[in-house]
């Protein structure tokens, strides 16, 4: 990063040079985070059973039935409220990584982000997703939080420098 690139106290990229290295740099940057998303958050393997949770919904492989988390949330239980803290993580997750993504839209369409905001919302998410994930953890069940390790690599690459890394 050069010191044209460089953030200043909020944390915010601007790009005084006019050459367009940081906006492209900001669209490198959503475009990554929204494509570690899309990765399946936690995949959870049971005896005889596979289950892969996106922010979206999830799938069971064995008999390949797919549950969107509003179906999840509204139709299948009696709401939010109802589900245990480690179920919640999963809708509270979602909304994270959602602000996270709309922090970092909000760089690309209008040249202004507090990175610190956008990393701060995704880290939160997968801190979430890590309680979802440890609250399922069970000799005969593993959970694998493969979304955190993909959402936290495109945070160390983009955001590393925040942290001084």
């Amino acid at each position: 990063m050069t010191d044209a690139e460089a953030p200043d106290a909020a944390g915010e990229t601007r790009d005084a040079t006019g050459d367009g290295d940081a906006e492209a740099r900001r669209a490198g940057r959503f475009l990554a985070l929204f494509l570690a998303g899309l990765s399946p958050w936690v995949v959870l393997a049971f005896p005889g059973q596979t289950d892969v949770f996106f922010a979206w919904g999830w799938i069971n492989l064995e008999g390949l039935r797919v549950v969107t988390l509003y179906e999840y949330l509204f139709e299948f239980t009696r709401g939010p409220r109802a589900l245990p803290r480690r179920i919640q993580a999963w809708p509270i997750a979602t909304l994270l990584y959602a602000g996270a993504l709309a922090s970092a839209l909000a760089g690309v369409l209008f040249g202004r982000e507090d990175r610190r905001v956008t990393a701060g919302l995704a880290v939160f998410a997968m801190l979430s997703l890590i309680q979802f994930a440890a609250g399922f953890a069970r000799p005969s069940v593993t959970p694998l939080p493969v979304g955190v390790v993909a959402v936290l690599v495109v945070l160390w690459w983009f955001d590393g420098d925040l942290l001084g890394l």
